[in-house]
């Protein structure tokens, strides 16, 4: 095992650790023969606390470039807190390194014969005791939002164990 993809608060990995996961990928599919099942778990960190995200990220998500300009809350990027920017650029680094594990499957032909499942565990973070519904200025500390679900991580409300419907179509 490569030391490297241990990441923790006293020993962060060296670059940005979803991507630690989606270059491993690739060393994995070609340990597989063309024509041999396979089974594989990837299991991201992105987007658990601490997140912090990678400044150039950090940076186009203030720009606008790829954040949406106002999230569900109606806050504008240029109201976004510093721990909402950081998550935003976790979630992107999340969605990049997901999107480089998909090309590498439809590079190896594997794509088109693969079921790929993607969970999560339960909830973002940031507790709304003692009823479950958040203040808004929670978003501004424990960015994510579990929509119309009440609770969020760690609650037993819907929140901190469902999907919303919405996104499951989506």
């Amino acid at each position: 095992t490569d030391a490297r993809l241990i990441s923790n608060l006293t020993r962060p990995s060296e670059r940005r650790d979803a991507f630690e996961v989606a270059n491993a990928f690739p060393a994995f599919l070609d340990s597989v023969g063309d024509d041999e099942p396979l089974a594989a778990q990837l299991s991201f960190h992105n987007c658990h606390i601490p997140f912090i995200g990678l400044e150039e990220v950090v940076n186009d998500c203030k720009s606008g470039k790829r954040c949406r300009t106002t999230n569900r809350r109606n806050q504008t990027v240029a109201n976004y807190s510093a721990a909402q920017l950081d998550f935003y650029a976790c979630l992107l680094d999340l969605d990049d390194a997901i999107a480089q594990v998909l090309d590498d499957l439809k590079a190896r032909g594997r794509y088109d014969d693969t079921l790929i499942y993607f969970t999560t565990d339960n909830g973002p973070e940031g507790n709304c005791a003692p009823a479950g519904h958040c203040d808004p200025s929670v978003y501004l500390d424990w960015p994510g939002d579990s929509g119309p679900l009440r609770g969020r991580k760690r609650d037993l409300f819907e929140g901190g164990h469902r999907v919303p419907e919405r996104c499951l179509s989506s």
